[in-house]
């Protein structure tokens, strides 16, 4: 009995241990934002002041502000409404147009009805930073589309973009894309914490365009 019970008690506190370091990793990421992108967004804010295009200069420092709120806003929040995902996601892209001076165009779609729906906080962050570092890059005419519908009482958001480099890099042997790697984590340890299904495919190629989508399982 002494030995089943310090077992038991042994068992119990590598649990909680497990479960803190899970909580701190979860906080750290979505806490993630690129510090390169932050620089050269400044840095290309900076420009704009140069060119003394004050009122350009005041949207964008505008929006800068009101994506970092965001952000921190967010980090202690496990969960965010569709509608703000969807609305931070517009204010980092459109700084993400100003680093790569407009050689990209991107569209946000949304057929979910409830714009209340709750999703984990910034889960496509981490994808739609890989579709513009890696899927972008060097490209004069790209576009991504984020599209967000419900499928079975299920939301579902698709990233796509319009150039295939991206699931060609991550699929190169040996070589793995740290944001699709965490998320992964994340949404498996939600699935585990809550009994519901959240779950991510791709990235995959098709028509030419890589793909991502997630599942994610509706929540009280």
């Amino acid at each position: 009995l002494l030995g089943g019970g310090y077992f038991f008690y042994t068992r119990q506190r590598l649990l909680r241990i497990k479960q803190k370091q899970l909580e701190i990793e979860r906080q750290l990421q979505r806490a993630r934002l690129n510090p390169h992108f932050i620089f050269n967004a400044l840095v290309a804010i900076r420009e704009i002041v140069r060119s003394k295009d004050s009122h350009q200069a005041e949207h964008y420092l505008l929006n800068f502000s009101k994506m970092m709120r965001s952000m921190l806003e967010f980090t202690s929040e496990e969960f965010i409404t569709l509608e703000e995902e969807l609305e931070f996601i517009d204010q980092y892209l459109e700084l993400q147009q100003l680093r790569f001076s407009d050689r990209f165009s991107y569209s946000i779609q949304s057929d979910v009805r409830d714009s209340s729906f709750l999703v984990p906080a910034m889960i496509t962050q981490p994808i739609v930073e890989n579709a513009v570092e890696h899927g972008m890059k060097n490209q004069s005419n790209g576009h991504i589309l984020i599209h967000a519908f419900t499928e079975n009482g299920n939301c579902k958001i698709t990233v796509t973009n319009n150039q295939a480099a991206f699931a060609k890099s991550v699929s190169t042997p040996n070589r793995k894309s740290f944001g699709l790697e965490i998320t992964n984590k994340r949404l498996a340890y939600l699935s585990h914490q809550l009994g519901r299904s959240f779950q991510l495919t791709g990235p995959a190629i098709n028509n030419g365009q890589t793909v991502v989508e997630f599942d994610l399982a509706e929540i009280n």
